[in-house]
């Protein structure tokens, strides 16, 4: 199965990792120094049983990819999502499923 993980922060680098693990095919799309970063290290989980450290070595893609080397987006630094959908459409095909997955709570949550 080949899979994607776009936005490999903390939730979707270790979804990433973990369907390495299970020998998907993976790849991540990242940038700035999360892009590089993974590039160079990869994605490494600790177990929280045995502290073994796993690392996983997906392929790690630019959310720019039409971009320009070095070209930095001043906006905010996370995954906007309106800005996603505009750039997933690529990976997007008759067979594909999409799940999504955010950091934390968000701010809204508790006043519903």
């Amino acid at each position: 199965m080949r899979i994607c993980v776009y936005g490999a922060g903390a939730v979707g680098g270790l979804i990433a990792a973990w369907l390495f693990r299970s020998k998907h095919d993976v790849s991540v799309v990242a940038r700035g120094a999360q892009l590089e970063a993974i590039r160079g290290d990869g994605l490494r989980v600790r177990s929280s049983a045995g502290g073994d450290l796993y690392t996983a070595r997906p392929r790690a893609e630019s959310d720019r990819p039409a971009s320009a080397p070095g070209l930095r987006d001043r906006r905010r630094q996370g995954p906007e999502p309106r800005r996603v959908a505009e750039r997933i459409g690529p990976l997007v095909g008759a067979d594909t499923s999409i799940l999504t997955a955010m950091n934390g709570v968000p701010w809204w949550f508790s006043t519903a």
